[in-house]
């Protein structure tokens, strides 16, 4: 027999103009066997919380966890578990905030399924060790280039305006060509929008400093909605700052748009 699960991810978002977040946790409910239970574990998750957000304070971060698994607490020792589930997916607290209500049928008994969804959607082993998708494609083109007499030319660099605002590009190649990995990939129309107006101001400050050939390397989601709203950010960036937008999937085209005479 298959059980419904109900299950809505924990995540953090330190910097919400970047639109970058983390999963740090699980919360499961199953009306049939009558389970609510959850699973956070801050030490866990906490390395790559650093390696995401070097310059977050630890104890910031613990205290917000502490608090979002307090509410939990006390919602399970007073109320019923579809009480307990139900109202957290509106519920935020700063950086931190929930996921969608996501259902998930399976035989498993409630501590196996909350097991397997840590290990899944926050240990985040898809994900290649907890690297973001970004830093993954970032990986990957890395890689592509190598091999190539002018891949080692692509080298990190940090683009400062008049007032400060900076930004670090993974790759540019003197003052000839740079690119950046964006992951668009979200099915929170937000989020997505927020991200959109964030790459806008970013290129508006910084395009005029950069290499004259910018590529956007982009990840699309599955939303069709949300898959045009981007490509018309592409073609206006396009347009407005001159860039190239290349899908991170298309490994031969970006390699011959990144190559160097």
């Amino acid at each position: 027999m298959k059980y419904a699960y109900q299950y809505l991810l924990l995540r953090f978002m330190p910097y919400r103009e970047g639109g970058e977040f983390i999963n740090v946790g699980v919360v499961v409910l199953c009306e049939t066997l009558e389970y609510f239970g959850c699973k956070i574990d801050g030490r866990r998750v906490y390395p790559r919380v650093k390696s995401l957000f070097p310059n977050f304070e630890r104890t910031v971060f613990n205290d917000g966890l502490n608090y979002m698994k307090e509410v939990i607490d006390f919602k399970q020792k007073n109320l019923s578990p579809k009480n307990c589930f139900i109202p957290l997916s509106s519920l935020t607290e700063g950086m931190f905030f929930y996921s969608n209500i996501r259902v998930l049928f399976d035989e498993q008994m409630p501590e196996e399924v909350i097991e397997n969804l840590y290990n899944r959607y926050v240990l985040a082993n898809y994900l290649e060790q907890g690297k973001s998708l970004e830093e993954k494609i970032t990986h990957e083109v890395r890689s592509w280039i190598r091999p190539y007499p002018w891949g080692k030319s692509y080298k990190k660099k940090t683009f400062v305006d008049d007032e400060g605002y900076d930004l670090q590009i993974p790759f540019v190649a003197f003052e000839l060509k740079a690119a950046k990995p964006i992951c668009f990939d979200t099915q929170n129309t937000r989020m997505l929008f927020d991200k959109i107006t964030l790459w806008k101001d970013r290129l508006s400050r910084l395009k005029p400093m950069m290499p004259a050939q910018f590529y956007l390397i982009y990840t699309l989601p599955k939303d069709q909605n949300h898959c045009q709203k981007i490509m018309q950010f592409l073609e206006f960036s396009k347009q407005e700052w001159q860039t190239t937008p290349l899908p991170s999937n298309h490994k031969e085209e970006i390699i011959d748009h990144l190559a160097i005479a």
